[in-house]
């Protein structure tokens, strides 16, 4: 069994529904309750929350909080909110890498571009929230407001003791449909759609 250090889930009277889409049973109601969170898990969420699903409403912000929470429960899937967030190949910067006198510690490796689990995370862009960047040519400005929101949601998923029905079923897989269709939606079977996003959950 997973040994979790983030969090406890325990099942009120029911398991996490894994139905497909057309057998779909009620959201299970299930309590979180905190073990050991660090601020660092908290960051996490609430960038992959900002950057995922900012445009959102509160509810879809959730709902991709979500999947990352059933990937931590997933055996799978990595045991931490961060680690699930940053999953994905790294390389080594050239920097450090011609040098051979450096220590493991001192080394600096980047995830491979476009080949994380989250695009935000390779993308290439910067992932903070508080600064500006460019982006096709405009200068995107940070957005206190959604930052915020961000991180209630994610102190709310990964810390506070709450009640809650995940709207995903389970999911452990979303993608923007206004966007783009990965090639994976067509092999795991559709849980439900939220705004832009359409939830899946993976099943071999």
């Amino acid at each position: 069994m997973k040994l979790l250090t983030l969090v406890t889930c325990v099942m009120i009277g029911t398991t996490i529904a894994l139905a497909s889409a057309t057998t779909l049973e009620p959201a299970p109601k299930i309590a979180v309750t905190a073990d050991i969170v660090s601020e660092d898990e908290i960051n996490c969420m609430a960038k992959n929350i900002y950057f995922e699903a900012k445009s959102q409403l509160v509810a879809g912000q959730y709902a991709v909080a979500d999947v990352v929470i059933n990937r931590v429960l997933d055996t799978r899937y990595p045991n931490t909110v961060c680690e699930v967030v940053y999953d994905g190949p790294i390389k080594e910067s050239w920097k450090t890498r011609k040098d051979t006198t450096l220590s493991d510690d001192e080394r600096i490796f980047y995830p491979v571009r476009n080949r994380c689990q989250f695009s935000w995370y390779c993308d290439g862009v910067k992932d903070d929230p508080h600064l500006f960047y460019k982006s096709n040519g405009r200068v995107i400005e940070p957005n206190m407001r959604d930052w915020r929101i961000s991180v209630q949601v994610a102190i709310k998923m990964v810390e506070r003791d709450i009640w809650y029905r995940d709207p995903t079923y389970g999911s452990t897989h979303y993608y923007n449909h206004n966007i783009s269709t990965p090639s994976w939606s067509r092999v795991y079977p559709v849980q439900t759609v939220i705004g832009n996003h359409t939830f899946l959950l993976r099943n071999d």
